[in-house]
């Protein structure tokens, strides 16, 4: 896996395994907020170890693009604490496939069932992320 310090508070991880799919975290003061968790579980762990030591254990969330494996198989490798932010449509799909195809990725005693990870919320149709600028 190959991953870049972009700036003090991003980081950029790519899978080299399939398709250069990535995730990216964004250090904030309340917490880390990972995008995509990746494909394989080896990577994904590796990033949430990163990031646990890199937040001081403050995770905040994890924002989900879209329901797609190379985005989400990796979910189950973060703390169960974290905020899971999808779409209502990507929840739904997750519910309805992704359990099965969780199972082929890990075997059940390390992953917690979906159901468990995907709380259902309504929350405001959008979300909205800012990063102060810092004083030079």
């Amino acid at each position: 896996m190959f991953w870049e310090r972009v700036t003090e508070e991003i980081y950029l991880f790519t899978s080299e395994r399939y398709a250069l799919v990535n995730c990216v975290a964004v250090v904030t003061e309340e917490g880390i907020v990972a995008i995509d968790a990746l494909p394989f579980p080896e990577e994904a762990h590796q990033i949430a170890q990163f990031l646990d030591l890199r937040g001081r254990g403050r995770f905040h969330s994890l924002i989900l693009t879209h329901y797609h494996m190379d985005h989400v198989y990796g979910l189950y490798t973060y703390p169960q604490h974290v905020d899971l932010i999808a779409h209502a449509l990507c929840r739904q799909k997750l519910l309805e496939v992704g359990e099965t195809s969780l199972a082929q990725a890990q075997p059940s005693q390390l992953r917690p069932a979906l159901g468990s990870i995907m709380k259902e919320e309504s929350r405001s149709s959008s979300l909205s992320l800012s990063l102060a600028q810092r004083a030079r």
